[in-house]
């Protein structure tokens, strides 16, 4: 038990460590004892992605069960992408769904498996069936 909350503790300073690393500004917006903790980053794209040399604004929320419950993620604006809901932005990968442990670093998704998951969407468990069926389609993945 112990150990769950000082692992706890660590992970809830998570969202400061990411500002004073990353090359792009984390935005704490509110902190409030047992609340939830929200905050912004900005992700860039991987070299090459065929998104360019983008950068894209994404909104996190740490419950206050974190990090044995999975953090929430959305980009701001939406995006068109399989893995996004269009109509608010949030993010459905197994990442920080039903593949979540509590052992995951939160920097590292955001740092590498968000960029990751730009350019190679989940085709197979779309968020957004249109956009999985448009760019399977379009011979980027396998048929919905």
């Amino acid at each position: 038990m112990a150990m769950s909350s000082r692992m706890q503790r660590r992970r809830m300073k998570e969202p400061g460590w990411i500002a004073t690393t990353s090359p792009f500004p984390v935005l704490q917006t509110s902190k409030d004892g047992d609340a939830c903790i929200e905050f912004t980053c900005f992700v860039p794209t991987n070299k090459g992605s065929k998104y360019g040399n983008a950068v894209f604004r994404v909104d996190v929320a740490l419950v206050p069960d974190f990090p044995r419950k999975s953090p929430s993620m959305c980009f701001t604006p939406a995006m068109y992408h399989s893995n996004v809901e269009p109509n608010n932005g949030s993010i459905c990968w197994d990442a920080t769904g039903p593949g979540w442990v509590a052992s995951q670093v939160l920097h590292h998704i955001i740092e590498f498996d968000l960029p990751f998951l730009l350019d190679n969407p989940n085709h197979q468990d779309p968020h957004n069936v249109t956009a999985a069926q448009l760019t399977a389609r379009d011979g980027e993945g396998p048929k919905v």
